[in-house]
């Protein structure tokens, strides 16, 4: 054959594979990942040295919950950007001795000094979201003290000892992770102390190399030695506040001193014979019972998956929920809790719905952070879910060389308004996107979830949902058929009165539906949507055999014993 001749065959076969909706296939993501299956135990969190640490405290006779406050710690070490000691921490935990999920919130704390009166004497119109002033007082320590407490079996030493080891010989950083620290890094690589500890060198580590921080191995070292609360007073309290004052924070010992995490009741709603929980607000799970009690009066069980009704439906009441949720934070008189996830007002809601027209997106209020996940099962049928993360919205955080952790600002989740849910005031909670779920069938643990980007912790968890209830997924292919997120505009935007936001999909979608998308509204944009990554375990209620699984795409992984 002629070349010329080759060029137009090669020319026409791609003008073909485009007109069927179809990318060249070097684009997309591979198809899935596999599932680990076993019974005695199983670990998915967002990095394998954290995974193989939860799976050794297992197989040491510790339960899920020690293992997974084994498996943050690691992370802590390898993720610092997105989780540590600094940061804020949720979990729900499946209780197979009560039958219930109980929640645990040890999201930060507010100071006592930094109130609306302490603002307006220094004349400052808002809260600040950036600089010393955005600094709280962290929940990670106090949360792994109430888990522990609760549900652990092994001592402090025993739990933490992994993380010890990794953080005094070296972690080795791969390639995934050396980028992630390189993007994550332009926001803090010129703040206080942050080059000390995390660019020892000069630099970032890289592929290959071992990254220690002795300081923090000291660090979990006393947290073991003196109990995970001696965080918050002492020499470790002391020299938080001194770092803190020294960039000209507020907060004081008192404030460290008063810390304490909260066991909560989780919220729920039944979707399809499901289960659905979530932790009750600071945390914003309530938009998603909300989305799926709507959701459950619509046509989703005939529609098809990817196909337009199915993607503009899940879109447009989401968009009706998070409207919604911004009203409750924002309003004047805002409505109940229990009036926002009523199956009724759902019904009542589902009137806002436009079946071939995109309609207007608000403002969003909720932030696309990279965090850290961890859920894990025993052999006695304990499960947990957790989430821990810096809010990394301000990209304002300063770093201990003494302690070998960061400190990050949490005062976005806080409004200078009186009278809201996250209204600032002395030891409040902000308003956090952690998000931890659990799904139960007749009254059985069925799946635990988490997602590891901030920006899919609603999204990504109703699709899953429906891929799996609705579309009667198995587990791999469930995960990896998370294909696209709503963007809402942010605020600050010189936005048009009728603003729809952007729906961003993973390259592969099919041409024509992005075709009839756009006739009804929609924009369109594309990439990578969960560089994060997911993690999920789902328990066969006969049984009892684990599947795990962790998304393809980011660096988790599930393993089992």
């Amino acid at each position: 054959m002629k070349p010329n001749t080759v060029f137009l065959v090669f020319i026409l076969f791609l003008i073909a594979g485009i007109s069927q909706g179809q990318i060249p296939r070097n684009d997309q993501k591979p198809a899935y990942r596999t599932e680990v299956t076993a019974v005695k135990g199983m670990a998915v969190t967002s990095h394998p040295l954290a995974t193989q640490a939860a799976i050794d405290i297992l197989k040491l006779g510790g339960s899920a919950i020690d293992a997974a406050i084994a498996a943050n710690a690691v992370l802590g070490l390898v993720n610092p950007m997105s989780c540590g000691l600094g940061s804020d921490l949720k979990a729900l935990v499946w209780d197979s001795k009560t039958k219930q999920i109980n929640g645990l919130d040890a999201s930060g704390m507010a100071p006592a000094a930094l109130t609306p009166a302490y603002l307006k004497k220094n004349k400052l119109k808002e809260i600040p979201q950036t600089g010393p002033l955005s600094i709280i007082v962290p929940g990670c320590a106090g949360g792994w003290d109430a888990l522990h407490k609760k549900y652990g079996k092994l001592s402090t030493e025993e739990i933490l000892q992994p993380a010890i080891s990794y953080a005094e010989e070296g972690i080795p950083l791969s390639e995934s992770a050396v980028e992630q620290w390189r993007k994550q890094s332009e926001l803090y690589k010129t703040q206080a102390n942050f080059a000390a500890v995390f660019m020892p060198k000069g630099r970032l580590p890289e592929k290959g190399e071992l990254f220690q921080n002795k300081a923090l191995a000291q660090t979990y070292r006393h947290l073991a030695e003196a109990g995970m609360m001696s965080f918050y007073d002492g020499e470790l309290a002391a020299e938080m506040v001194r770092l803190i004052d020294s960039c000209g924070g507020i907060i004081q010992t008192d404030d460290f001193n008063s810390y304490k995490s909260e066991w909560v009741k989780p919220i729920t709603t039944n979707y399809r014979g499901f289960d659905i929980w979530q932790m009750p607000p600071n945390s914003l799970g309530y938009s998603i019972l909300e989305t799926l009690n709507m959701l459950e009066n619509s046509n989703m069980a005939t529609a098809s998956l990817g196909g337009k009704a199915s993607i503009h439906q899940i879109v447009e009441m989401q968009k009706i929920a998070l409207e919604d949720s911004y009203r409750w934070l924002h309003d004047e008189t805002p409505m109940s809790l229990e009036k926002l996830i009523d199956k009724t007002y759902a019904s009542e809601r589902m009137k806002a719905f436009q079946p071939g027209k995109a309609g207007k997106s608000v403002v969003s209020a909720f932030s696309g952070d990279a965090v850290a996940f961890v859920t894990i099962a025993d052999k006695e049928g304990n499960m947990i879910a957790l989430i821990q993360g810096n809010d990394q919205r301000s990209g304002y955080s300063i770093t201990s060389t003494l302690l070998g952790l960061m400190l990050q600002s949490h005062t976005a989740g806080y409004t200078i308004r009186s009278g809201k849910p996250n209204s600032l005031a002395p030891g409040r909670r902000p308003n956090s996107n952690l998000l931890p779920a659990f799904i139960t069938k007749d009254g059985q643990p069925w799946l635990s979830l988490c997602f590891g980007d901030g920006a899919l912790q609603i999204q990504g968890q109703i699709q899953m949902a429906l891929n799996l209830i609705d579309f009667n997924m198995p587990l791999y292919r469930a995960a990896e058929a998370v294909i696209f997120l709503h963007e809402a505009p942010e605020k600050g935007q010189n936005l048009p009165a009728n603003e729809t936001g952007w729906i961003k999909f993973e390259p592969g979608t099919n041409y024509e539906t992005i075709r009839e998308l756009m006739k009804m509204g929609h924009r369109i944009r594309f990439g990578n949507i969960s560089a994060g990554g997911m993690g999920a375990i789902l328990r066969n209620p006969k049984s009892g055999v684990y599947s795990g699984i962790s998304t393809l795409g980011a660096e988790g992984q599930a393993a089992g014993y």
